[in-house]
């Protein structure tokens, strides 16, 4: 299959009991959601952290290029 790498554009904390429109891309984005405060003591607080990027290329795990999101790559290096 083929991969992507994607830059980071941005990032923010949502109410999750508030509607929110995502961004509609002219191109290839993803964006990441998880909880927040990340230090919680109770997990299932309303509060999300959200973080958007953007594809910037696709990337060949032989060649070792970066090939996932946030550039991160298993063999150790890293596209920040």
């Amino acid at each position: 299959g083929n991969a992507r790498t994607f830059k980071v554009t941005g990032s923010t904390i949502a109410d999750a009991r508030k509607p929110w429109l995502s961004p509609v891309p002219s191109h290839p984005m993803l964006t990441l959601v998880t909880c927040y405060p990340f230090d919680a003591i109770t997990p299932g607080g309303p509060l999300c952290y959200l973080v958007f990027a953007e594809a910037t290329g696709t990337g060949n795990p032989a060649s070792g290029q970066p090939y996932s999101a946030y550039g991160y790559n298993p063999r150790g290096s890293t596209n920040r």
